[in-house]
């Protein structure tokens, strides 16, 4: 039928508010942990697998915890939606002290002459 509304139950509707609420305070706790960090994010409501990554400072987060203001590293600062940021990875800087991390060759591989 063309047009039907569908209804839902208030208890269905009830549980998924709930549910709905549990993963932004869930979503909104990995954010904040982040803030002032540089990160490999990928943004935009494109699927996961089609969106670019990209590197970012989080700047803030919203107090309803629904948008984060992020800086691009050309100093371009915006807002975004939380539900529209993916995470790839946090980018931590090396200290002077701490060795660069190294690529070990594969199995049957051998390194290269150059250094």
């Amino acid at each position: 039928m063309v047009g039907a509304m569908i209804t839902i139950q208030p208890a269905l509707a009830h549980a998924l508010r709930q549910v709905t609420q549990q993963w932004m305070e869930q979503h909104t706790m990995v954010i904040t942990e982040l803030l002032g960090e540089r990160c490999l994010l990928k943004v935009g409501k494109t699927l996961y697998r089609d969106s670019e990554v990209q590197e970012y400072k989080i700047l803030e987060v919203s107090p309803s915890g629904q948008w984060v203001k992020l800086m691009t590293i050309h100093g371009t600062k915006f807002w975004k939606p939380v539900v529209e940021v993916s995470l790839v990875e946090v980018l931590k800087s090396l200290k002077p002290e701490e060795p660069r991390p190294t690529l070990e060759p594969r199995e049957g591989f051998q390194k290269s002459p150059i250094t």
